[in-house]
């Protein structure tokens, strides 16, 4: 069946609808529509950055039209896949990363304080817990004017250098020492092959201690044997690094210890 309809105005997109059937007006219709669609769609997507943006802010980019995103300044760090901490310095008005370093770990979304704390800020703690049970001193003492600071540990050995003691044969001079802050533990062993034995009278004395004594004080110590008990009694003096004067002995195989406990300050 065909219907005859009249056009009274023309309507912008819509077909001509003269001596037009039913059929040939709605496929018209429909293709005008589809058009327009077509238009439209591509009249947004010539619809640029350019057009809708006039300024951005980093970490977002404007160039040519378009728009880029820098990442938060990863691109710029010399290794993007160390951890990092994403912060707001605000001395510098400025999004930065800050590297945990050494004192803090990163595990998943936790920080972590770790063990080996490097400050000069000298940290205070109620509790110092070490599950390593071990704590390191530099090789040379960096002394404290602080009563209540400890400022040097030190533990080894020290070669002895005798004058004065008579030998036969190849005695062996055993020294080993603990440094406490100022206080030093020494400790000599003397070791005869065949014998060995002392003059006494500031005669006979063994040097190269590992820590000099301090200057003005005379620190007296006991001389034993193995198997004869005390031999008499020396004194520790302060000539170079210290003197270590030995009582008289006749000559002996026996072994000679001596032990000494003095201060460097």
């Amino acid at each position: 069946m065909a219907i005859h309809i009249e056009r009274r105005k023309e309507l912008p997109g819509v077909p001509s609808i003269e001596d037009k059937t039913t059929e040939d007006f709605l496929r018209r219709l429909t293709s005008n529509i589809a058009e327009e669609r077509n238009e439209r769609l591509q009249d947004f997507g010539r619809i640029t950055a350019a057009n809708l943006l006039t300024t951005v802010s980093a970490p977002l980019t404007l160039s040519g039209g378009t728009l880029s995103w820098s990442l938060l300044g990863l691109q710029s760090l010399t290794d993007p896949d160390a951890d990092r901490i994403f912060f707001w310095d605000d001395s510098a008005s400025a999004s930065k990363w800050l590297a945990p370093g050494n004192s803090i770990a990163v595990t998943t979304t936790t920080l972590d304080a770790i063990q080996d704390i490097r400050t000069t800020a000298g940290p205070t703690f109620d509790h110092l817990h070490l599950t390593s049970g071990q704590v390191g001193f530099p090789a040379t003492e960096v002394l404290s004017a602080d009563a209540n600071t400890l400022d040097d540990y030190e533990e080894g050995t020290w070669t002895p250098l005798q004058s004065g003691l008579t030998v036969v044969g190849t005695p062996t001079y055993v020294g080993t020492y603990i440094k406490i802050g100022s206080l030093v533990f020494l400790y000599l062993s003397i070791a005869a092959t065949t014998s060995t034995s002392s003059a006494g009278a500031d005669g006979t004395y063994f040097y190269g201690l590992p820590a000099t004594i301090t200057p003005a004080r005379v620190q007296g110590f006991t001389v034993t044997s193995y198997g004869y008990g005390t031999i008499g009694n020396g004194y520790l003096w302060t000539s170079g690094t210290g003197r270590i004067y030995l009582p008289a002995w006749a000559a002996s195989p026996v072994l000679f210890t001596v032990s000494i406990v003095y201060s460097t300050v």
